[in-house]
């Protein structure tokens, strides 16, 4: 009972400090995301239309900022649903943008740091599935804007190795957290292993 309860409280304690990781993850998505948008858009009108979904993930970042200034800091709830919106502007941009959608667009990039992020502060349970649900997103889109591609044999290794190294990203972070996770607990039990030793003597 004693260490489920220090299991939960660990848990607790790398949400709320580790959510840091994740909006400034997200303000680095910002600035990449404005670069790419000026450098592809062909169109002053098709800019600001891109810009909109950037300042919707904006949006998003000043929200949790300003919950962590009140002191209010976001819950694994808050945090795992900002993150699934953060996938979904980001698939919307990679299906639609301009010409370069799907497997051409430049913007596949962006999921790197939101699985990274999030592998790192949330335990693997959680963690895994969404970075499973991120490559799966980003596979049907790419498929999605051009079916076509599934006849190549170069389109659809390209989007597996981009599968792979987005899948590996996320299960690296996944173990760097359970490693770090696991030394405090270890260190707890030892502790009271000594100290009930030092007890009986």
């Amino acid at each position: 009972m004693q260490n489920s309860n220090f299991a939960k409280r660990e848990l607790a304690e790398d949400i709320f400090y580790g959510q840091v990781v994740i909006n400034w993850a997200r303000w680095f998505i910002v600035a990449a995301g404005i670069v790419l948008i000026l450098w592809t858009a062909e169109e002053e009108s098709l800019a600001v239309l891109g810009v909109i979904p950037v300042v919707a993930i904006m949006g998003i970042n000043f929200y949790l900022h300003g919950r962590l200034l009140a002191d209010r800091p976001a819950n694994t709830a808050l945090v795992a649903i900002t993150s699934f919106l953060d996938l979904a502007v980001i698939t919307t941009l990679v299906l639609v943008w301009s010409e370069q959608n799907g497997l051409a667009s430049p913007f596949f990039i962006l999921y790197y740091p939101v699985v990274l992020a999030f592998a790192f502060v949330m335990p693997p349970k959680i963690s895994i599935p969404f970075t499973v649900v991120t490559v799966a997103t980003y596979g049907a889109a790419c498929i999605l804007a051009d079916p076509e591609m599934l006849n190549s044999v170069a389109y659809v290794k390209a989007l597996v190795l981009r599968a792979i190294t987005l899948g590996a990203m996320g299960g690296l972070a996944a173990y760097y957290w359970r490693t770090e996770s696991g030394r405090p607990r270890l260190n707890v039990r030892t502790e009271n292993a000594s100290r009930d030793e030092t007890t009986v003597a």
